[in-house]
């Protein structure tokens, strides 16, 4: 799913996308994000970020996100933000499994 352009956004995506299994839901997400603002991106390796405010926190809070993205929504002119990477394998859903990504989906998006 490597994004082409000199955004320096979309580098460290790339270098994530590389890095990182998303699962198929997420690389929807990303799809989706790609064609907005990028206002924000933030990861790490240590700790993650909050499903609800985006927060983060150290490795004791019991849901954390590695990566965090906030992006201009054109339709409503306002600021979204989406967080990916659950830091757990307990927080994957069955659908959102990395290890099931298909093929399909990776191709279109590499």
């Amino acid at each position: 799913m490597l994004f082409s352009g000199d955004n320096h956004f979309l580098k460290t995506l790339n270098t994530l996308l590389k890095r990182y299994k998303f699962s198929n839901q997420e690389l929807e997400s990303l799809q989706k994000v790609k064609k907005t603002e990028i206002i924000s991106l933030a990861y790490t390796n240590d700790g993650g970020f909050d499903l609800k405010t985006g927060d983060y926190h150290d490795e004791d809070h019991p849901v954390n996100y590695k990566l965090r993205i906030y992006y201009k929504d054109p339709q409503k002119n306002s600021t979204k933000m989406l967080v990916l990477l659950p830091s757990t394998t307990e927080e994957f859903t069955p659908e959102m499994n990395a290890y099931q990504l298909g093929q399909s989906v990776k191709s279109r998006l590499l």
